[in-house]
């Protein structure tokens, strides 16, 4: 993960399960009055949208053992949308995609739990 301490400042502990069961806060307005710029995740139960741009191209997750906020990574990135380490270290490998491009790359795509989840609903219903 990218180390954001410096959003330290701006964290509000006041972190709420939301009724998607996704545990997040709020940095403080003073940071940013841009809800999606704001959030700040608990690294539990399910996590939000990674989208290929805007706020939640760019996940913030809190650490409480540590103290630590860090933003989610391209090779993290790969990981939380359901792909391997070889999927990422063969992409990662041909440095063609820098890591903002990485991140949009995967804020594009779909869940790889998703998508088979999707395929087998379709063959179920084929059968």
């Amino acid at each position: 993960m990218i180390e954001c301490n410096h959003l330290l400042e701006y964290l509000n502990n006041d972190f709420r399960v939301t009724q998607n069961n996704i545990t997040k806060t709020r940095l403080d307005h003073k940071y940013t009055t841009f809800n999606s710029e704001a959030y700040v995740y608990l690294p539990k139960g399910y996590g939000p949208t990674l989208t290929a741009s805007g706020a939640n191209s760019r996940l913030k997750f809190y650490f409480q053992e540590t103290n630590e906020l860090k933003y989610i990574s391209p090779r993290q990135a790969f990981l939380y949308m359901g792909f391997n380490k070889r999927d990422y270290l063969s992409i990662a490998k041909q440095n063609l995609l820098n890591d903002s491009k990485l991140l949009f790359l995967c804020g594009n795509s779909i869940s790889v739990e998703v998508l088979e989840a999707l395929f087998k609903e379709v063959i179920l219903c084929l059968i």
